[in-house]
């Protein structure tokens, strides 16, 4: 097996040029419309809304390209993503008789492309101040556009408001702006999203009605619970609440072949890849933090894919966010027993969203704070998150699809960040494409760089030891 350490990075000052797009007239897609659509924000689209604008709450996707590309098509590919995809074309309102913010379709301005100096860790220094740099909701396109090149190599990436970009989503308009980079061929064109909650079907989860759902969850939750130590309580992680943050990251790799050997010790043992990754983490997370041999109940959050509801998956052709989340409360008393735990982490994420879980968790933070338009609510649920127990986000895109091998242009990575708020130590963003990689974004505040540094290789051991060298030489 060949070990990859990983890839340290120096932070430098960014270059960058800025280009007004200018575009030639894209054909428009659309079926004439006398009405331009306009919705309510879903409950989950409010929630990161509200967090946003007390906190910037920025996603960020990009792909890193074998083979040239021109400013020219990057821009007139931009042009038509917006053309084809009613969420790209809203911005977002306030509306005092609903209560809510509404997504409504406007004229979408050309968005401003910027270029990077291609080097890794410029890149870098650009994303993470990408990720602290609030997009303007009044006005559409919800997203950043970016690229750099150095002859061999193209990189270009989105910058999303989280209220319409998440791992799926992003991953599929990168693929469409990379087909339309080698092929040409503009992207199909979509209805307006509906909101998330219509994703919600109680009956395939066996309840008459949502409320008969809710009771159930609650009792699986409190089910759950019992027994269990508060937990979570971990002396250095997370123990200021401040709305500043300094973005700290680590960025980990496994090559195609090493990803795979990983897959197939999972699949020997009976476990997701998730589950590994979990195990990994949380063992890491012991060891580093508590005293050999402590039992002591640790959490982590794992966002869930709403459109793989059990017995209710919906086949919806539109761009938007469609993300929920279980939270996992794991007893670990021997970090060392990886496949023990990885079973653990496997079966209890199952279990959530068997009985469904994940698609009552932003409704159980609204049933504390309601959506609002005030201010003040997006800082009530930043300090109502303190109080749930997820101090550590492991967001798996998996394995998407997206054009990999075309005509001009391969892809070799695909790649997201997005960062903590102020009750979570991390957020660690993982993809399979082109080879495992972890993107892990960090606060200095609540994680100083040398015990981030040391828990995260301490899970990257672990995940590289649960790699059988004769699966890396079979491949």
């Amino acid at each position: 097996m060949q070990q990859m350490s990983p890839r340290s990075v120096i932070v430098r000052v960014m270059r960058t040029e800025v280009f007004p797009m200018s575009v030639e007239p894209v054909a428009s897609p659309r079926e004439a419309s006398p009405q331009r659509w306009r919705r309510p924000l879903g409950l989950a689209e409010c929630l990161f809304w509200q967090l946003d604008r007390a906190l910037c709450g920025n996603f960020i996707a990009y792909v890193e390209l074998t083979g040239l590309v021109v400013e020219e098509d990057l821009a007139r590919g931009l042009a038509a993503l917006i053309e084809a995809h009613p969420i790209l074309r809203a911005r977002i309102v306030e509306d005092a008789v609903v209560g809510r913010p509404c997504f409504e379709e406007v004229d979408a301005a050309s968005p401003t492309l910027t270029r990077v100096a291609a080097e890794p860790e410029v890149l870098l220094h650009h994303w993470l101040r990408e990720a602290d740099l609030s997009i303007d909701e009044s006005r559409a396109p919800l997203f950043r556009a970016h690229w750099a090149s150095d002859g061999e190599r193209t990189w270009v990436g989105l910058t999303f408001h989280h209220a319409i970009g998440d791992g799926e989503s992003a991953a599929r308009l990168l693929s469409e702006w990379i087909r339309f980079l080698d092929e040409g061929v503009g992207p199909r064109p979509t209805l307006p999203p509906p909101p998330q909650e219509s994703f919600y079907r109680p009956e395939a989860f066996g309840a008459p009605d949502k409320a008969a759902h809710l009771a159930t969850v609650v009792a699986d939750v409190r089910a759950r619970l019992q027994g269990l130590a508060p937990g979570n309580v971990v002396p250095g992680l997370c123990e200021r609440m401040t709305l500043t943050r300094e973005l700290g990251h680590r960025e980990f790799g496994l090559l195609p072949e090493q990803t795979e050997a990983l897959a197939q010790a999972c699949r020997r043992h009976g476990v997701t890849v998730h589950g590994a990754l979990g195990a990994a983490y949380l063992g890491a997370l012991h060891a580093e933090f508590l005293a050999p041999g402590q039992s002591v109940v640790l959490s982590l959050a794992s966002p869930v894919n709403l459109r793989n509801a059990r017995r209710g998956r919906v086949e919806a052709d539109d761009v938007a966010v469609r993300v929920s989340g279980v939270v996992s409360r794991i007893r670990v008393s021997d970090p060392d027993e990886l496949w023990q735990l990885a079973d653990t982490v496997t079966r209890d994420i199952r279990q959530q969203a068997e009985v469904g879980n994940a698609h009552l968790l932003h409704e159980l933070v609204y049933a504390q704070t309601p959506p609002s338009l005030a201010r003040e609510s997006g800082l009530a649920l930043l300090e109502g998150m303190r109080r749930f127990p997820w101090n550590s986000v492991l967001t798996n895109t998996g394995r998407m699809r997206i054009l990999e091998h075309g005509r001009k242009l391969t892809v070799r990575r695909l790649g997201f960040l997005g960062a903590p708020t102020p009750s979570q130590a991390l957020v660690m963003s993982i993809s399979t494409c082109g080879g495992l990689q972890t993107h892990t974004v960090y606060d200095r505040q609540n994680l100083p760089p040398d015990r981030a540094n040391s828990l995260l290789r301490r899970f990257e051991e672990r995940l590289l030891g649960a790699i059988d060298s004769r699966d890396v030489r079979a491949t």
